[in-house]
């Protein structure tokens, strides 16, 4: 059994490995290959990029799929469902439920700009509408 804290003995055997079985990659482009395995670790250790998912969108998820009413939803996904004020309660079951529908939008856009072979920029980086620069004139 290895100790929790040989993280750099267990990264130097994973370098000797991909190293040994990349051999081809790394002899024809090192520097591309490196920055193609640092990105590849950094996406699959957390953090991961976007929202962390919660509990109670994922619970009200699995319900819909198994085609069940909202209102048997609701008690289940809402912590303390039963004891919230009603405003509160009307509120907090809104916010469910648009919180579902955001999340499945988002993945059909995902979906879409994937079949679409789109790129995305960061927004920092998109170029800015006409309409804004036009109202910057003014």
């Amino acid at each position: 059994m290895r100790r929790a804290g040989s993280l750099e003995g267990e990264m130097k055997r994973f370098a000797a490995r991909l190293r040994r079985e990349h051999a081809q990659e790394i002899e024809s482009d090192a520097k591309e290959f490196k920055h193609r395995a640092c990105g590849l670790l950094k996406r699959y250790l957390p953090p991961f990029a976007g929202r962390p998912t919660e509990d109670s969108i994922n619970t009200a998820a699995k319900l819909r799929k198994q085609n069940r009413e909202w209102q048997e939803i609701y008690p289940v996904a809402i912590p303390e469902h039963a004891t919230l004020d009603p405003p509160v309660r009307r509120q907090a079951e809104s916010n469910l439920r648009s919180a579902l529908r955001s999340r499945r939008n988002a993945r059909k856009r995902r979906r879409r700009r994937r079949r679409l072979g789109v790129e995305t920029k960061p927004r920092a980086l998109r170029p800015q509408r006409k309409k804004q620069a036009v109202l910057r004139e003014r």
